[in-house]
């Protein structure tokens, strides 16, 4: 009989505890809001490997809480090898570069070689070092995956 204004089949108790849920819910929201009204939030976007989750990383680590330290004690050692492949680097490039005769520009283009060599080398124990760290899938998994490509 209401013509779309009634709401037959519903007693009012109901609804008016339905109105209360509502009104509470929405205050509840509203004051989320408020106190998530100073967060920033940022949205990265791209493709698959291309770095989003690194950068947040090191955001992380630059401005969150930081690194923990069984996270220091790892990194120690491979940021201590990087600072004197860098140092070697460099003094190999001017040693290449502020020598006169031909043996010494022989001699430092060698040595930029070698300590070109050495970086890469570093690079590799690094991504050893890295890969220990990981965790390891179990091997009845590991054996399971094995068989399931042999079939």
């Amino acid at each position: 009989m209401g013509c779309g204004a009634s709401t037959p089949g519903v007693d009012s108790a109901k609804l008016v505890a339905q109105k209360k849920l509502a009104a509470k819910l929405d205050t509840l929201q509203k004051k989320k809001e408020e106190a998530d009204s100073h967060i920033l939030k940022l949205l990265i976007l791209g493709a698959g490997e291309s770095g989003k989750s690194t950068l947040f990383k090191q955001l992380n680590s630059l401005y969150g809480s930081g690194f923990n330290e069984e996270e220091r004690k790892m990194y120690k050692p491979i940021i201590a090898a990087n600072a004197i492949s860098a140092i070697i680097m460099i003094g190999a490039m001017l040693a290449a570069a502020l020598t006169e005769g031909l043996v010494g520009q022989i001699a430092g283009t060698l040595a930029v070689a070698l300590a070109a060599v050495n970086v890469f080398g570093g690079f590799l124990v690094t991504q050893r070092m890295l890969e220990m760290f990981k965790k390891k899938e179990p091997k009845v998994k590991a054996q399971q995956a094995g068989q399931g490509e042999n079939k």
